[in-house]
């Protein structure tokens, strides 16, 4: 397509030879190559019935490939959602652990409070990630739904 686009209208190519017999096509005039230098005039052919079905194709390419890009990004958003449980349940399990050892005294409780308070940010911050994530496979897949409905 893009090559019909592009010589719609007739254009010049430059056809080169170089010393080593290999031909070179350019839209400018050959420049720093020696060898024989021949201007072709290059022509789009009318549409046919083949090309118009070939742009159909590129077409439902092009929206299978939508559609694969979207899936990918789901499944992609739902393997991070399960890696961010999976870190949060480790922090969370380490920072329980240290609470154990809290001693029973008043350098113990604030010791126990700070921990506390970092198990609120590291259950925050997750949730924060995955709520994130959660949000991008509702617009991946309405995305998603309206291909196939302008499939229909």
């Amino acid at each position: 397509m893009i090559l019909f686009s592009t010589f719609a209208q007739g254009q010049n190519v430059y056809k080169c030879t170089d010393k080593r017999g290999n031909a070179i096509y350019s839209d400018k005039p050959c420049k720093g190559v020696k060898g024989v230098e021949e201007e072709l005039s290059v022509k789009a052919p009318a549409l046919s019935g083949t090309q118009i079905a070939d742009g159909e194709k590129v077409d439902a390419l092009r929206a299978k490939w939508n559609r694969d890009k979207l899936t990918s990004g789901i499944r992609q958003a739902e393997r991070d959602i399960v890696k961010y449980q999976r870190a949060m349940s480790k922090k969370l399990a380490r920072l329980e652990e240290e609470q154990k050892y809290a001693t029973n005294n008043l350098a113990g409780a604030h010791y126990h409070s700070g921990l506390s308070t970092k198990m609120q940010a590291v259950t925050q911050k997750y949730n924060t990630l995955i709520e994130s994530k959660r949000e991008l496979i509702k617009r991946n897949q309405a995305k998603l739904d309206k291909l196939e409905e302008d499939k229909e």
